[in-house]
């Protein structure tokens, strides 16, 4: 009968140690995070939050938390470890929702932003003044434009320019079809209000 006082006593002390110790981790990754935030050194603030990882054991919230925050600052080093860190998050971390989420959403903007920079942009030919762009053909090769209030077509392979509208004529409005054998195009005169639909073959 006295064994289970005693027993009882070992498992209140265990978890009020265990309390304790998540206590600790916690705090410590506070202090972490605000000392880098007065010395602007990232490395030793990365050194901390594997410390925490590696002690947090069970406590997968404040593991969770301090990889977060590991991601972060290698982020903001400019390496590539932090996109290793967010998936380890996903793969890993399933049920810390809230560190999940912030992995999804840092994953989803890194994409966006290597499509954006891995895109390559050039000029393929200037207007000039007093015309503006209309649409391009799928096949990359005609571009509609508006020359004034005329309809016209520019070759990017040639670099020739068609106009489409009649003398007298204008156009508000232009397109050119998917399969790039047509564009359409309205047509009226500047004495009437009314206009006609056209189509012209490429």
């Amino acid at each position: 009968m006295r064994v289970m006082p005693l027993v009882r006593v070992g498992i209140v002390t265990v978890l009020v140690s265990v309390s304790l110790s998540a206590q600790n981790l916690s705090v410590e990754l506070q202090r972490i995070t605000q000392q880098a935030t007065v010395t602007g050194d990232l490395r030793a603030a990365i050194e901390g939050y594997k410390r925490i990882v590696a002690r947090a054991g069970s406590n997968r919230e404040v593991a969770a938390q301090a990889l977060v925050r590991m991601a972060e600052a290698h982020q903001k080093l400019g390496d590539t470890e932090s996109k290793k860190i967010y998936e380890q998050l996903l793969r890993d971390y399933a049920d810390q929702k809230d560190a999940v989420a912030i992995a999804r959403t840092r994953l989803r903007q890194s994409e966006l932003a290597q499509r954006q920079g891995d895109k390559a942009f050039r000029m393929v030919w200037s207007v000039g003044v007093g015309k503006s762009g209309g649409n391009i053909a799928q096949d990359g090769r005609r571009l509609s434009y508006y020359d004034g209030c005329n309809a016209a077509l520019h070759d990017l392979a040639d670099g020739t320019n068609r106009l489409l509208t009649k003398p007298g004529e204008c156009t508000d409005w232009l397109a050119i079809s998917r399969d790039g054998s047509q564009v359409a195009y309205n047509g009226r005169t500047t004495q009437t209000t009314y206009s006609e639909l056209r189509l012209a073959s490429l």
